[in-house]
């Protein structure tokens, strides 16, 4: 946990993750295993258009974070990626298209 204090890219990792797992129970009884939509998001080409967009607004989720298991970098694409095709729909279509980093949430969240 100490590394955590140290590393932004490490918090923002575990806080995604959070996010993903908290999503996941208020949606759901959290003392069953959620399985992910079966159909697969079909925007994953847009993962790259996407990170690039919140890197150019300066996005702190557009940042590489580091994997805590393996403590490799991981690309916002290749985490976009990732999720994308394990079912969890992140919006990559929308995230290329907004113009502010308070407009992630609101505008481009799972309904």
């Amino acid at each position: 946990m100490s590394n955590l204090n140290h590393n932004p890219a490490a918090k923002l990792l575990t806080l995604t993750i959070m996010i993903v797992v908290f999503s996941f129970c208020s949606a759901a009884s959290c003392d069953r295993i959620v399985k992910p939509d079966p159909k697969l998001p079909t925007d994953s080409d847009q993962c790259e258009a996407a990170c690039a967009n919140l890197k150019a607004l300066g996005c702190e989720e557009g940042e590489d974070v580091i994997d805590g298991d393996s403590g490799v970098a991981v690309t916002c694409t290749m985490f976009c990626l990732d999720l994308q095709g394990l079912g969890h729909a992140l919006n990559p279509t929308c995230v290329a298209k907004i113009t502010a980093c308070d407009q992630l949430e609101p505008e481009c969240s799972e309904k």
